[in-house]
């Protein structure tokens, strides 16, 4: 079975759609730092910096080390079709239909991330506006 190409490329934006989020978050803290000076954006930008940071730097140099620690050793030809002939013996030896059907894929979708950056989003720009001076409509009877 071939995978589509548009699920293929779906799936890989799906995986950078919560870095996204925590960068957008990170633009809007610091905006919203700079609109109001309240010390708490800078604290929830640290949140979002850190967040994304562990989302993305951390995971490449963990590999990184990983690589660096435990080298990879190339099989010559021979020892690489002995692999893949005892591969497929014990393929055929425990699914003598064929291999078993693909497993499940898991996509997370942050909507936490999402809705923490659009109420800091909202609550900055409020803020923002009493802050310059615009008038808020209140209820007046």
């Amino acid at each position: 079975m071939q995978v589509d190409w548009a699920f293929y490329y779906f799936v890989e934006t799906a995986r950078l759609l919560d870095p996204l989020v925590q960068l957008i978050g990170l633009g809007i803290s610091i905006w919203a730092y700079r609109m109001t000076r309240k010390v708490g954006y800078l604290i929830v930008a640290a949140y979002f910096f850190l967040a994304t940071c562990s989302l993305t730097i951390i995971p490449a140099i963990r590999h990184a080390l990983y690589e660096r620690r435990h080298p990879r050793t190339e099989l010559s030809v021979e020892e690489q079709a002995q692999y893949t002939s005892e591969l497929m013996a014990l393929q055929w030896k425990y699914f003598p239909s064929g291999p078993p059907p693909a497993g499940q894929l898991n996509i997370s979708f942050p909507f936490g991330s999402i809705l923490l950056v659009t109420g800091i989003w909202l609550l900055a720009k409020c803020e923002a506006r009493q802050s310059t001076g615009q008038i808020t409509r209140t209820n007046a009877d």
